[in-house]
C-alpha cells in the first residue's frame, strides 16, 4: 500500500512537474510576444505620429491654397472686366470712326 501511494505521489509529481515547465514554456514565449507587441505598438506610434503631423501640414497647405485661389478668380474676374470694357471701348470707338467716315 505503502509503494502503490509513493507511486501515486511520484507520477503526480512528474505531471505537474511537466505542467510546471509547459507553464514556463508558455510564460517565455508570452513574454516575446509581448515585447514584440510592444515595439509594434511603439513603431506604429511613431509613424502615425508623424503620418499626423504631415496631414496637418497638409490641411494648412490646402487651406492656403483655397484662399489663394478664391483671391486669384477675383482678380480674374476683375480682368474679364476691365477687357469687356476694352473691347467695349474699341466697339465704340470703331461705330465713331465708321460714322465719321460715313458722314464725310
Amino acid at each position: 500500500m505503502v509503494i502503490t501511494v509513493v507511486i501515486l505521489n511520484t507520477s503526480i509529481a512528474l505531471m505537474l512537474l511537466y505542467v510546471a515547465l509547459q507553464l514556463w514554456r508558455l510564460k517565455l514565449r508570452l513574454v516575446k510576444i509581448t515585447n514584440w507587441i510592444i515595439f509594434v505598438d511603439s513603431q506604429a506610434h511613431t509613424l502615425l505620429g508623424e503620418a499626423l503631423e504631415q496631414i496637418n501640414i497638409s490641411q494648412e497647405n490646402v487651406s492656403h491654397l483655397g484662399h489663394r485661389k478664391q483671391r486669384l478668380d477675383s482678380q480674374i474676374q476683375n480682368l474679364q472686366q476691365v477687357i469687356r470694357l476694352i473691347v467695349w471701348g474699341k466697339q465704340l470707338w470703331g461705330r465713331y470712326l465708321w460714322l465719321i467716315k460715313s458722314n464725310k
